[in-house]
């Protein structure tokens, strides 16, 4: 359908039709607009006409008839179309009707338009040409400026440019040249610290002689030479003479400088130095060779003449030795030399971890680790591996003689497990690996042994009779060590050569006819820098290759060089199925909607219609977690593999390392070579460098979060990270996860019984009612609830039922209402929910073998004692460890009657010191006991702190560690065992003192503060002998005003009460009870009221013990430390 007037379709309703015509119009085209349209009728619209029909001329015999409009004369409809008036009503048939306006064709109304669409269009462009003229004459002045700005800034650049470069010039000749001042400065200062120490080369000093008035120092050196056998003459001596303390207050008397005529002459005095001191090791050179009368002997030392750099090089490498146990320290020629054994180096525990993180074996095998029980496995590794050791202070034959000792760490993915029954008395280990190969599963045994230098017959021997023994019955063997045997010539090709061909020595045709009994291969071919194999790769089955180590765990010993190999048994299994499932994140969960849709929960109406508290407990939790499903997002589970501090670029470079490895070992490129060690040197600096922020932010952390900062010393702390990969229970073993846990079930499960129904616990009907009726008068209101979930600690983790505490504390106001309704139906019912009975155990190692499931512990079983407790704990189904129950009797006397206890028939051990409430008791109560093992413990656990703080820069940090781990032993119950015998005092306060000088020197402060007094002073410290007093006084104060209750104590306490003012202005307050015993004389009582009667005749401290407030009280024994002298 298209519109006759514009000849475009018609596509709304808004159209006409001329019923004369028949022709489609729309209504705009014959000028009737839309609402016109809507007002017509029907009828209008069925007999409208269009104006062309309307506009024809009428018929020639009716032309009198006008042409009658269709609509009213007044309709816009007729707009276009001209009307007859009444004076034109004629007929006329003339030419000149059809020139009337009239008349009028469609073709004459078009053009019509188009000119005067022309004429509007024409006027519309000359506007927008004028308009766009103006705009583009606008935009060009913009761009000139524009143009002009840039050139301006373009010169200003250059110029700017050429002046940095010449500035870059010359900062680049000034830092050059500024390098090249340094290294002239350090050349001059290092040709003057040799010219300086040349110009000492004819002297020596004389330490530790005395002093007298009339002495005769050349007699003194005269005599000395005579006594180690090295003459020197009157004119060998060019100058001798006293030196000048470096601290006047030292006791030690001043040094003798002695200048001789050449240093030949004093090498060979010091030498004969040397060898007389080794010739009489029971009388070294002291005073009285010198012929100085002396009461006591004073050790005499002669040393080289150092200078005050090289002496403060000798002091700290000597302070240094003895802090990492070396072995050597000593001065030849001006220089300052150490070694930790004759032929070795020592490495730091910390740049062994980082080197095994860098690395990717699968087992690591060390010898002569030189480690002791103060050195925590964790402090070696990380969580990856299982860590076997066995020092040298567990074998038969250590000699009290450090070093030595052998490691096995076995990766986690690795089943594996510690033999101790196939060890013998020497240094050997032997760990069994369960290894999967082609769906079987295959037992290797590895052992590791050190035979130290040099080897002994009966040593050796014992070794290879204990391995002959085991390898009769066990295949897949391999046995790694440092035999330190240089006789066996072990040629390139071991398997080539006869043993028979070896010519060893006799030690070694033991070794030899062993592993020829054995059928044992010897697979080592590198060779040390003599040209022999002392560490060997013995092992049943064949290896391709054993190759010197391109992954350097440590210092290199040039006779140990390190080996690596390859085995190939298959691919190991894992102890628990990695799980990469998401965990709910309780710390981004929106708690304000699910608190509101539990509170939308009508709890009254749903538990009403529940039979039992079960019920209502599941309900409770099906609504929980639902609102946390939907509310609580879940973050991705982290790796366990890495440590926390390793990258992201740190984890993906380490992944590729690790590809190029196999892909070089496999086609062996050299291409890849050069790859591999470019990227194991990026591994290693960017582990350094993780490595050193991670302690920064551990270090601050202590402040911010001591949580973090505690957590990172706990790791260090444990011996053990993580539970070995296999397990076993008596005859029972179990490697995968689930095994693993019922055997521990099962383990527990044993220890607890059953409570037995007696006729002892029999109660009378009246007796329960009344307790029932006083159970169900007991109510919990939602206050009550409340109260008690905001107490929770929110960062406590989840229990079995995985809800934490977190979650507790932000729901507390919604969970609060249906905890106390399940509480209170609870109480009426006489039912504990059977949910809420489940927890989550975690065993917890005890000493022992840390295979043995009987080693770990989630319940302590307490001993007990006497028959009729015995009774009493079946009753109630507590099973007593009789082999825990130890008998004492405390007694000064010498000669005790023995009389023996027992316990089910079973005697009890007789020992002569106890443990009770970490305080050790012995026979004597003298407490010697107790003060050894609490020394010995804190210095180890100051080793560790000293160890693991090296990177550590504030000292605040080192002080905090000391207090929690070193000082806090030190001062645990010393109200009962505080020493009253000088050796004992300063053996406790060697300990502090020790942690000061290394505090010291870490600040640079040695030197400022040479003394252990100003060392407290400067770190605001107190000794420890007065931090004792402190306590001793603060458990009296508690005693007398009641602060603690104890009647024992309180009445052995007599106060002295005057019957008339005493002259004194200070008297006793307390009247002490005399004994004729050291132990009655400093016994608790006796000695706290002795030290308070002390403080009281101090004029300058106005102290009351009745009065004064507990903190005011504590002030002023504190002011007391610089009154009263302590010892």
């Amino acid at each position: 359908m298209q519109c006759s007037a514009c000849q475009s379709p018609i596509e709304d309703r808004f159209y006409l039709k001329c019923r004369l015509c028949l022709l489609y119009h729309h209504t705009l085209c014959v000028n009737i607009s839309n609402k016109e349209f809507k007002n017509l009728t029907n009828d209008a619209k069925s007999k409208w006409s269009c104006p062309a029909c309307c506009s024809k001329t009428p018929r020639s015999d009716n032309s009198d008839t006008p042409v009658r409009p269709t609509l009213s004369p007044n309709s816009r409809s007729n707009i276009n179309v001209t009307k007859r008036g009444t004076t034109d009503r004629r007929s006329t048939k003339d030419s000149n009707a059809c020139c009337s306006p009239s008349c009028l064709s469609r073709s004459d109304l078009r053009s019509i338009i188009k000119e005067e669409l022309r004429a509007c269009i024409a006027a519309c462009v000359a506007d927008f040409k004028l308009d766009i003229n103006n705009q583009l004459l606008e935009m060009k002045d913009n761009i000139r400026n524009v143009n002009e700005s840039l050139a301006f800034m373009n010169n200003y650049f250059e110029k700017m440019n050429n002046e940095m470069k010449a500035n870059k010039v010359i900062v680049d000749r000034v830092m050059n040249e500024n390098e090249s001042l340094k290294k002239e400065l350090l050349t001059v200062s290092a040709k003057y610290m040799q010219l300086d120490q040349l110009t000492r080369s004819s002297n020596i000093e004389l330490q530790c002689v005395p002093e007298h008035k009339t002495e005769n120092l050349i007699t003194i050196v005269k005599q000395l030479s005579k006594v180690v056998a090295c003459p020197v003459d009157d004119a060998d001596i060019t100058y001798c003479s006293r030196t000048a303390k470096k601290n006047p207050e030292s006791p030690r008397p001043r040094a003798i400088l002695v200048t001789l005529s050449s240093p030949r002459l004093r090498d060979a005095l010091l030498a004969a130095t040397v060898n007389y001191n080794k010739r009489h090791p029971a009388d070294r050179l002291n005073s009285s060779h010198l012929g100085l009368n002396e009461k006591k002997k004073s050790a005499i030392y002669v040393t080289e003449n150092l200078s005050p750099e090289n002496k403060s090089l000798h002091a700290a490498a000597r302070l240094k030795a003895k802090e990492l146990n070396y072995k050597h320290v000593w001065v030849r020629g001006g220089r300052v030399y150490m070694r930790k054994t004759d032929t070795s180096e020592y490495i730091f525990t910390l740049d062994l971890y980082k080197n095994v993180l860098c690395s990717d074996y699968d087992i690591i095998v060390l010898c002569e680790t030189w480690l002791n029980h103060t050195i925590f496995d964790s402090e070696l590794f990380n969580d990856q591996y299982t860590t076997y050791r066995r020092d040298r202070e567990t074998s038969e034959y250590h000699n009290n003689k450090s070093g030595g000792g052998v490691l096995v760490a076995v990766s986690k993915r690795i089943k594996s497990r510690r033999l101790t029954q196939f060890e013998s008395g020497c240094e050997d280990l032997w760990v069994e690996l369960d290894i999967r190969n082609n769906q079987n599963m295959n037992k290797y045994y590895i052992c590791a042994v050190y035979i130290p230098p040099p080897v002994q017959k009966h040593i050796l021997k014992d070794f290879l009779d204990n391995a002959n023994r085991i390898l009769e019955s066990h295949n897949n063997t391999l046995i790694l060590g440092d035999f330190n045997l240089s006789s066996v010539s072990w040629p390139s090709n071991t398997n080539t050569v006869p043993l028979s061909d070896l010519r060893p020595g006799p030690l070694g045709t033991m070794l030899l006819d062993f592993v020829a009994l054995n059928n044992l291969g010897q697979y080592n071919t590198v060779l040390n820098n003599q040209e022999r194999i002392l560490d060997l790769v013995l092992s049943t089955e064949a290896i391709e290759r054993v190759r010197e180590s391109r992954y350097v765990l440590s210092n290199i010993d040039p006779y140990h060089p390190p080996l690596e190999f390859e085995l190939s048994c298959g691919k190991p299994t894992h102890l628990l199925p990695k799980v990469c499932n998401g965990k709910i994140n309780f710390h981004k969960a929106d708690y304000a909607k699910i608190s509101s849709e539990l509170n939308s929960v009508s709890w009254d109406r749903e538990f009403s219609v529940l039979a039992n508290v079960d019920d209502m407990v599941d309900l409770l939790y099906r609504r929980i977690k639902e609102a946390i499903a939907k509310h609580a997002p879940l973050s991705k589970a982290t790796n366990q593999r890495y440590p926390s501090w390793y990258t992201t670029e740190l984890i993906k470079l380490l992944n590729e390392k690790y590809k190029l490895r196999r892909r070089f070992q496999r086609y062996k490129n050299p291409l890849d070579k050069l790859s591999l060690s470019l990227l194991k040197k990026r591994c290693s600096s960017l582990i350094e460098s993780c490595y050193k922020e991670y302690i920064i932010n551990i270090e601050d952390s202590l402040h911010k979060n001591p949580k973090l900062f505690w957590t990172h010393v706990k790791n260090k702390r444990q011996n053990k990270s993580t539970f070995p990969s296999s397990m076993r229970l008596d005859d029972r073993q179990a490697s995968s996860g689930s095994d693993v846990c019922n055997l521990f079930a099962s383990f527990f499960a044993s220890v607890y019984k059953s409570p037995v129904a007696t006729s002892t616990y029999s109660r009378d009907a009246t007796r329960d009612q009344s307790l029932a009726h006083c159970l169900t008068e007991l109510s919990f209101s939602q206050e009550s609830v409340l109260a008690g979930l905001k107490q929770l600690d929110p960062n406590k983790g989840a229990g079995s039922d995985d809800i934490p505490g977190l979650f507790a504390t932000e729901c507390r106001l919604a969970l609060s209402l249906p905890l106390s309704i399940i509480y209170n139906r609870s109480i009426n019912s006489g039912c504990f929910p059977t949910a809420w009975k489940e927890s989550r155990v975690v065993p917890i190692p005890k000493s022992g073998d840390n295979t043995s499931i009987k080693n770990y512990r989630p319940i302590s079983i307490l001993p007990e004692d006497l028959d009729r407790l015995v009774d009493w704990c079946q009753r109630n189904g507590l099973a007593l460890n009789i082999d825990k129950c130890k008998y004492i009797r405390f007694s000064r006397s010498t000669h005790l009657n023995s009389q023996t206890y027992s316990i089910n028939n079973k005697t009890l051990e007789v020992v002569t010191t106890i443990r009770d409430l970490g305080v050790d008791l012995d026979r004597k109560i003298n407490f010697h006991t107790h003060i050894d093992r609490i020394t010995t413990k804190s210095f180890q656990m100051l080793g560790f702190i000293i160890r693991n703080t090296r990177d550590f820069k504030k000292p605040q940090t080192k002080i905090r560690l000391f207090e929690a781990l070193v000082r806090s032993g030190l001062e645990y119950g010393a109200q009962v065992w505080s020493p009253h015998y000088e050796v004992h005092i300063k053996r406790l306060e060697r300990i502090q003192k020790r942690f000061l000088w290394h505090l010291s020197y870490q600040c640079n402060k040695a030197k400022q503060l040479p003394t252990y007094q100003s060392r407290l002073e400067y770190f605001k410290l107190h000794s420890l002998i007065n931090r004792r007093h402190l306590l001793d006084q603060v458990l009296l104060y508690k005693l007398v005003n009641g602060n603690l209750d104890c009647p024992g104590l309180v009445e052995r306490i007599t106060v002295n009460v005057p019957l008339k003012l005493p002259r004194a202005s200070r008297y006793n307050p307390f009247t002490i009870k005399t004994s004729k015993t050291n132990l009655g004389r400093n016994a608790t009582v006796n000695r706290l009221l002795s030290q308070y009667n002390k403080l009281a005749k101090v004029c300058d401290i106005d102290i009351d013990i009745f009065s004064d407030s507990l903190p005011k009280f504590k002030r002023k024994i504190t002011a007391s430390f610089t009154l009263l002298p302590r010892k």
